[in-house]
């Protein structure tokens, strides 16, 4: 039989018994399965005859292609790249690191390989397609026979254009999307990556809020032809779960249930946000990988991936500027200059269902949010923050007691945003600060409380004072009354069951009718002392007051006249004390307040050194407020607990650094106290509405505020175990 040696570009390859056909043929990887194969081979007729494109190469990214020989003969082959100068390039190998230079660019053409590389070593040779920008070109192949098979030529060609199919989000986090945000796009870490703002997104197409203010991700495809189709896909669970992406229209949209949403159109935006803040349920989410698939005929062309991280929640003190004070009832409105009202159907304590936090996902960009707090009585107030407060909103299921939570100003390197201060009253929120990874927790003992908030004994009124409770000098004011006859001067008392607007100080101070002067000088002295009485109406184990001293009587005369007492109790100094001296018995309450076991004023100096130690070296004033207590309240969990019982006036809302409101209580002795140690001091009759256990005017508000300019928080986390670094 005679041999006769032809090619075919069609790929046909026949064998009979009288010649063979040489087949050669130039195929591409089309399904992007690593090989060029029969499922390739049957796609490439489509792209060429029917869409006049050919093989599909992305830029920036390599594409294989397969040269067939079926028989290999003596003779010399040329490559020529054909296309615009600098659009594609030509390897030997799909690491490009490997070796120098390409095999050819676009305009040249090479014989036999070039620089040692001869590529045609058997049937079938691979070389690797780089396309450098959005262009078209030919690589096309041309054999020579020699020798016997001088006579013999063959050629096969094969058509590339490469589209740029990209899927970008702000890897740098200036707040642009640029070429600066390439790099590293795919992975994340603490000081590279992008961000997702943690907001819950109603889905639909109407939305209230502008979500502009969101991260974005954009999606770039241009000149695409006919016939392919794009589509985010989930690339884990978690991102399945967790993610919504809006539209510039306002319209929401998340993954379907395999974890895909078509792209209907392109170039477009998008703004994606997370359901949820950090790690809330099972440690979820955290961080999120997003595909971007471009599709022809329902096979992947191009992909391209992008991870983005959950930015945490920061909440500001409260000794920071308020932007907006809300409320949930009208009770204070009008009496708050800038009150804005969350009109829902439920109580009127604030804290206890919002709590107002900043997000950051770019450098000086900082975004509020409104963390609700899963309270029984709230009403439905996320619907009513987004659609009537126009407030983004996440929320955490911690039963309430949002005035359980409140943050130091900076403290340093350590603390850059400040510590989270939380009350052992209820903890549910730690986990939830804790995942955020930027506010150290601070435990504040404040279980003994009927309410257990931490603003009940503890307020910042500056960066560097705080308000503390302090019974002593509540009793200090109220001596100063009573010594100087003002003893029947009235004084706001008890809760909203209880409550009486007009109690006489004796009444509160003195046990019953125990009050008159001693008769004669009393030294100073740290022993046992008698003293003397004006009135026979003291008894053995009375607690006395005489001046600033605190004395202990062990016996008591016949008469009663003259009494045996222990001086210096309470920690109180003993000093000598004039004939005339007012002196009295302390009451029950005050006994609890100063005297007895566990007395308030030890739980709460228990809880300013927790606080004075989480400080540090901070410099701080502790800044005592008036504040009397009483127990007799029994919590859910069946505990005897303490309420204040005169207005808390501890439990104030700090506007700024010239105004914070307080609640009056009905005594000018407290009232010019405290307007003397914290400025611009407000005083407000709510008395009957929020006082004691049901809350004060902080406990019935809540403050959107300022975040202190500052770097952004990944430039100031500096320790690992605050936040942690994500493949």
């Amino acid at each position: 039989d005679r041999l006769v040696w032809t090619w075919s570009d069609g790929g046909i390859h026949r064998q009979t018994n009288s010649f063979t056909v040489l087949s050669v043929r130039l195929s591409g990887d089309l399904n992007l399965d690593g090989e060029v194969d029969a499922a390739d081979i049957a796609l490439l007729p489509a792209l060429s005859q029917e869409y006049g494109w050919g093989l599909p190469v992305a830029s920036n990214a390599f594409r294989k292609v397969r040269l067939r020989t079926d028989v290999l003969v003596p003779g010399d082959f040329t490559l020529a790249l054909n296309g615009p100068a600098g659009a594609f390039r030509v390897w030997a190998t799909d690491n490009p690191a490997s070796t120098n230079s390409p095999l050819l660019v676009c305009g040249q053409t090479v014989t036999n390989g070039v620089a040692g590389v001869s590529f045609l070593s058997g049937d079938d040779s691979d070389l690797f397609i780089e396309a450098l920008s959005n262009s078209t070109a030919t690589l096309a192949y041309q054999y020579t026979g020699t020798g016997a098979a001088s006579n013999l030529a063959c050629s096969a060609s094969l058509k590339m254009t490469a589209w740029d199919v990209d899927l970008d989000v702000d890897t740098d986090r200036d707040g642009d999307i640029d070429a600066a945000d390439d790099a590293g796009e795919s992975v994340w870490s603490l000081s590279r990556g992008a961000l997702a703002l943690p907001r819950f997104v109603d889905m639909g197409p109407s939305q209230d809020l502008s979500y502009t203010n969101l991260s974005k991700i954009a999606v770039s495809c241009s000149g695409v032809p006919a016939g392919f189709t794009l589509r985010l896909k989930a690339g884990d669970s978690e991102t399945k779960e967790w993610m919504t992406f809006v539209d510039g229209n306002g319209e929401g949209n998340g993954f379907d249930n395999d974890g895909l949403l078509a792209i209907p159109h392109w170039p477009t935006n998008l703004y994606v946000a997370a359901h949820d803040t950090r790690k809330v349920s099972q440690d979820k989410p955290a961080s999120f990988t997003v595909d971007l698939e471009f599709l022809f005929m329902g096979r992947i062309v191009r992909a391209d991936r992008v991870r983005l991280a959950v930015a945490p929640v920061i909440l500001p003190p409260e000794c920071n500027a308020a932007e907006t004070v809300y409320a949930t009832k009208d009770d204070l409105a009008g009496d708050i200059q800038g009150l804005e009202l969350i009109p829902t159907g439920g109580d009127q304590w604030t804290q206890d269902q919002v709590k107002f936090v900043k997000t950051q996902h770019a450098a000086g960009v900082s975004a509020d949010l409104a963390v609700t707090l899963g309270h029984e009585n709230a009403d439905n107030i996320e619907h009513v923050l987004t659609h009537t407060n126009r407030m983004p909103y996440c929320q955490w299921q911690v039963g309430g007691q949002g005035g359980n939570m409140m943050a130091t100003p900076p403290l340093g390197t350590n603390a850059p945003y400040g510590k989270l201060m939380l009350g052992t009253k209820n903890m549910q929120a730690l986990p939830n600060w804790v995942a955020q990874g930027i506010q150290p927790v601070v435990e504040i003992s404040n279980d003994w409380l009927f309410v257990g908030h931490v603003d009940e004994i503890l307020m910042w009124s500056a960066p560097d004072k705080v308000l503390f409770a302090d019974p002593w000098k509540a009793t200090d004011l109220l001596h100063g009354e009573i010594a100087a006859g003002r003893g029947s001067n009235t004084i706001w008392w008890g809760t909203d069951a209880n409550a009486q607007r007009d109690t006489e100080i004796l009444s509160i101070v003195v046990d019953g009718n125990k009050l008159g002067m001693i008769t004669s000088p009393l030294l100073d002295s740290s022993g046992a002392t008698n003293v003397v009485f004006s009135l026979p109406v003291f008894e053995a184990g009375d607690i006395l007051r005489i001046d600033d001293e605190i004395l202990a009587l062990q016996s008591v005369s016949a008469n009663g006249l003259t009494g045996m007492v222990e001086r210096a109790q309470a920690n109180r100094l003993p000093e000598a004390h004039t004939n005339g001296s007012v002196v009295y018995a302390y009451s029950e309450v005050m006994k609890k307040n100063l005297i007895s076991e566990n007395n308030v004023c030890f739980l709460i100096n228990f809880a300013t050194n927790q606080l004075r130690q989480a400080l540090g070296t901070y410099q701080m004033d502790f800044i005592p407020v008036p504040v009397l207590f009483n127990d007799g309240y029994i919590d859910i969990e069946d505990h005897n607990c303490y309420v204040s019982q005169t207005a808390n006036m501890v439990n104030c809302l700090v506007v700024n650094s010239q105004r914070a409101y307080y609640s009056d209580p009905g005594n000018s002795v407290f009232r010019n106290y405290f307007e003397s140690v914290v400025s611009g001091a407000q005083p407000r009759d709510v008395w009957y509405n929020y006082h004691c256990n049901d809350g004060e005017v902080h406990c019935g508000t809540a403050a959107k505020r300022v975040l202190s300019a500052q770097p952004p928080w990944w430039d100031q986390t500096v320790q690992e175990e605050q936040w942690e670094d994500m493949p």
